[in-house]
């Protein structure tokens, strides 16, 4: 018992020797080898602590699973909490893999300016990084699942009025806003209805964007709503929007096109409303 806040309660000693231990626990079955637990009324206690000494350079903790060099069971570290309801959630675990968890989260280095840090395979050099203010670098580029660069836009009206393959135009009635369109080689068009972003970019910062945008596809692959009300569309013709809302039909009136093109059709489509992959080109 330490009664006192500069006394010990337990000392184990290991001198000079690298292999020697100064406290030991060993559990079989289902024991615990050692068990550290506070009731602290503060929030300050600690129930283990490893700590360097003051000469220098000692590692503070080290967990270890020999079981893993022979194929057995791979868990380094565990960690966990008992929820309102007394069972036991993991938090995260890390194993010879990796490190997995939930969530996870990064503050400025100390010493530096990232929040996260890639290194190549030999550690020579960084090829991924956060920095504080949470501008991305990546030597190798981003691949993503989605084919096509949009931004966020709010709509007239309610979004659920609105769905992904819509051609969007410029609401001349308000700042900013779109709407769907509704008048053939209109010079408003602005872009197609994202159905997948590949990147998506906003006005504003992380997790303010309001949920009443719709992401805008202004360059890049995407699917798109199409009427043949002018003709039957062939794989590389430009598309106009049309009188049919939402719908995009086959520009065929040069003295109209100029400002009214969406995009270039990737596919053909004989007759009817449909859908086809669009190459979003604003001209």
């Amino acid at each position: 018992m330490a009664s006192t806040g500069s006394s010990t309660g337990v000392v184990g000693i290991s001198d000079v020797s690298r292999t020697g231990i100064g406290i030991y626990g060993h559990a079989t079955v289902d024991g615990i080898g050692i068990l550290g637990r506070i009731d602290s009324l503060d929030n300050n206690g600690i129930g283990i602590m490893g700590r360097s000494g003051p000469s220098c350079c000692g590692i503070p903790g080290i967990f270890q699973q020999d079981a893993a060099l022979t194929g057995g069971f791979p868990t380094i570290l565990v960690g966990q909490y008992l929820d309102a309801n007394s069972n036991v959630k993991i938090a995260f675990t890390v194993d010879p893999q990796g490190v997995y968890g939930s969530r996870f989260w990064a503050a400025p280095d100390p010493f530096g300016d990232d929040l996260f840090i890639g290194r190549s395979l030999n550690d020579q050099s960084n090829v991924f990084r956060v920095d504080r203010s949470g501008a991305v670098f990546a030597d190798g580029g981003f691949h993503t699942g989605g084919a096509d660069f949009a931004e966020s836009f709010s709509v007239k009206g309610t979004t659920s009025a609105y769905t992904a393959r819509d051609v969007l135009t410029i609401d001349p009635s308000s700042t900013r806003r779109l709407t769907r369109t509704a008048k053939a080689y209109s010079t408003l068009v602005a872009g197609i209805y994202s159905t997948k972003p590949g990147v998506l970019a906003s006005l504003y910062t992380m997790d303010q964007t309001p949920k009443t945008d719709v992401p805008l596809a202004v360059v890049g692959v995407v699917p798109c709503k199409v009427t043949t009300e002018n003709g039957a569309i062939e794989a590389g013709d430009l598309l106009v929007s049309s009188s049919k809302e939402g719908y995009a039909m086959k520009g065929t009136d040069p003295s109209k096109m100029v400002g009214a093109v969406v995009g270039k059709a990737l596919e053909s489509f004989g007759q009817g409303d449909g859908m086809i992959q669009v190459l979003v080109t604003l001209q």
